[in-house]
């Protein structure tokens, strides 16, 4: 134990002290400063898919409004929309952004996120939202079973209430909020 001591107040002891002390707190320091660049940098990449996202499903909702008339369970489609018009919207909605007709979902995000589905958007959100990343892959699976496609389009309250039953409602209860949802829309 004397030799210890000896040695950790010699000039060479003290020198190797301090220079692993240093080591350790350059090492720590780099690894905190890493840690919070990348901390930001989830939370900048999430926030700009959840808005996305949410973008999306707004202008969803707002073109079938557009082309529906009555409220709620009595929605039916306006004279001059056909059920292949809905189907075209929604196979837009899963898809890329785009525009049909007089009815267009865009992105907000066109350079990062312009060329991606929504399947991919709802992945990707998964792995960043750890603890809602059950609901995102929920979403994911439905988009996925195809179940947008089995569904009556010329019904548009069956296809607005799939939407909001397999995408909307799980959004909300992932945090994503349908940004356009007056109080006198169908399924809000």
């Amino acid at each position: 134990m004397s030799k210890m001591l000896e040695f950790l107040e010699s000039k060479f002891g003290f020198w190797l002290i301090t220079t692993v002390l240093v080591a350790a707190a350059t090492t720590a320091n780099a690894f905190l400063q890493n840690y919070f660049v990348e901390r930001k940098k989830k939370a900048s990449q999430t926030e700009k898919i959840s808005l996305e996202i949410e973008f999306r499903l707004s202008q969803y909702m707002a073109a079938i409004r557009q082309m529906t008339e009555g409220k709620n369970n009595d929605l039916k489609l306006k004279p001059s929309v056909t059920a292949e018009d809905v189907k075209a919207v929604t196979q837009i909605l899963v898809g890329l952004p785009a525009r049909h007709k007089d009815y267009a979902i865009y992105s907000v995000y066109p350079q990062e996120f312009g060329q991606r589905p929504l399947a991919s958007l709802l992945a990707e959100l998964a792995t960043l939202k750890t603890e809602r990343a059950t609901l995102f892959r929920e979403q994911v699976a439905s988009l996925a079973g195809g179940a947008l496609y089995e569904v009556n389009f010329s019904d548009p309250f069956s296809v607005a209430s799939l939407v909001n039953r397999t995408l909307i409602h799980r959004a909300i209860a992932g945090d994503l909020f349908y940004t356009d949802c007056p109080p006198d829309a169908p399924l809000c």
